[in-house]
C-alpha cells in the first residue's frame, strides 16, 4: 500500500532537499497527469522548476519544461521518443 499523500510529500521534500544539499543545484520536479490526479503536489512543489507531461496541449500552470508528446521521432533512433519544450528565462 502506498504512503498517505502527506507522508509521501514529506518524503519527496526530504529527497529534494538532500539532492540540492549534495549537488548544490536546484532539482527539477517531473510531474505527470496520473500522479497529479492521485496526489496533487504541483502547488506544494511550486518552488521548484517543474517538468510537466501534458500531451493534450501546454500545461495550464507554470512550467519550466513541457513534455508535449511521447510519440515523437528523431532520425537515427528506432521507435518513439519524448519531445519536450523548454521555457527560456524571461
Amino acid at each position: 500500500m502506498p504512503p498517505a499523500p502527506d507522508v509521501l510529500l514529506a518524503e519527496v521534500r526530504a529527497f529534494l532537499d538532500r539532492v540540492e544539499t549534495l549537488t548544490g543545484r536546484e532539482p527539477v520536479v517531473y510531474l505527470y497527469p496520473e500522479f497529479e490526479a492521485r496526489f496533487g503536489f504541483a502547488d506544494d512543489l511550486r518552488a521548484y522548476r517543474q517538468w510537466v507531461r501534458s500531451l493534450d496541449g501546454p500545461p495550464d500552470r507554470a512550467w519550466w519544461m513541457w513534455q508535449q508528446t511521447d510519440s515523437g521521432s528523431v532520425a537515427g533512433i528506432a521507435g518513439p521518443v519524448d519531445v519536450n519544450v523548454a521555457r527560456l528565462p524571461e
